[in-house]
């Protein structure tokens, strides 16, 4: 009877549950934790690649293992909807390689039917180019937050708004020091 109980206590219940339910489980976990349960066996290997929300800390991350890092990742993604996307990264933002990678990281989010979105960034100069015109004009983004660290005195987000801006489903919009280049963006 102590080996029929020892046996029953040893039974991997969560592994037989459906990928829906799994990665539903790990939506609850910060992003890195869900990435490392890809560990435990080959059943969670790629479990996290389902993942509707998506959270990118690249503050304490040298710039390239960063960017490495997040395009690996929206690359194994298995292109189901990503409801959220956040993308917090405090260096190296000043470069032309890096803000065009971020574009297309924002770009490949937005075609997946993305709800929110948060920018949360701080680079001495501050980033600009980096929103893609098809933001401006997405059905699905329902919260929209880009704000720029007050750490740096020198830090400002500089935003250019194309002409014609459509946001149906939009309820929060945060712009924390965000400058415009010009009237017609405001």
């Amino acid at each position: 009877m102590g080996e029929s109980v020892e046996r029953k206590s040893r039974i991997d219940r969560l592994s037989g549950l459906p990928d829906a339910v799994l990665s539903h489980m790990l939506s609850f976990l910060p992003f890195k934790s869900a990435v490392r349960t890809s560990i435990l066996s080959t059943r969670w290997r790629y479990l996290y690649t389902s993942l509707a929300s998506l959270d990118f800390d690249g503050y304490y991350v040298s710039s390239d293992a960063f960017m490495k890092f997040v395009d690996r990742m929206l690359l194994l993604h298995d292109g189901t909807c990503i409801e959220r996307f956040r993308l917090r990264r405090c260096s190296g933002l000043g470069r032309d390689d890096c803000i065009d990678r971020i574009g297309g990281w924002i770009d490949s989010v937005l075609g997946r039917g993305l709800q929110e979105l948060y920018l949360d960034m701080c680079d001495r100069g501050g980033p600009s180019g980096i929103l893609p015109v098809s933001l401006f004009t997405n059905k699905t983004l329902v919260k929209f937050v880009i704000r720029l660290r007050e750490d740096y005195s020198m830090c400002s987000f500089v935003m250019t708004v194309p002409t014609e801006v459509c946001f149906p489903s939009l309820k929060t919009l945060h712009l924390d020091n965000v400058n415009f280049v010009d009237n017609d963006s405001t």
